[in-house]
């Protein structure tokens, strides 16, 4: 069963492209907002930027959040945007308070929920943000909310993807902030 399961989701990965030619890629994110590849941050930033993958909206084009957490002056900050394509979405055009690039508009939304921050970048940094369960259940799901987290802490760079994360997960938990403010703009 094991093997079966590992077969079927081989052909899946080889059907899904790691970035699809439609889809908005998280370097194009960062320059819409003014931010450099996280990679090229100074050795010692403590930052994670965490974007909900565009490839399946439920609506086509609509705003999708991008959160980044980030040490300035001692403080750890959040940063909440929602990133879309304009020439994909007629029916949103870009406003004055949007910033954008290269076909990618952002804009900044207020985080009203207060959440420990500081805790929340740490956990980011040092652990595995979405756990995987051990099973024998091949779960395949085209349209489910997938996270792409990235960090970096005293020079070393981290990347994760969480495909429909657990609500009890530090994933599940970051996409619930990120969809609540979302909602609440």
């Amino acid at each position: 069963m094991a093997s079966l399961a590992f077969a079927v989701s081989a052909i899946v990965a080889a059907q899904i492209p790691e970035r699809a030619q439609w889809e908005i890629t998280f370097s194009q994110v960062e320059a819409a907002a003014g931010l450099s590849d996280i990679r090229t941050v100074p050795a010692e930033s403590l930052e994670a930027r965490v974007m909900a993958r565009s490839w399946a909206p439920v609506v086509p084009m609509t705003p999708v959040p991008f959160l980044r957490l980030f040490r300035a002056d001692g403080t750890v900050r959040a940063q909440l945007f929602v990133y879309w394509a304009p020439p994909l979405s007629p029916a949103r055009p870009a406003a004055a308070i949007d910033s954008c690039r290269d076909g990618i508009c952002v804009r900044p939304i207020d985080i009203k929920e207060q959440r420990d921050w500081k805790d929340l970048l740490a956990t980011l940094t040092r652990q595995d943000a979405c756990p995987t369960q051990t099973s024998e259940t091949l779960m395949v799901c085209s349209d489910c909310d997938q996270l792409w987290i990235k960090t970096t802490a005293g020079g070393k760079y981290r990347e994760q993807s969480c495909q429909q994360p657990a609500p009890d997960t530090p994933a599940g938990a970051l996409l619930l902030v990120m969809k609540t403010a979302q909602a609440a703009r």
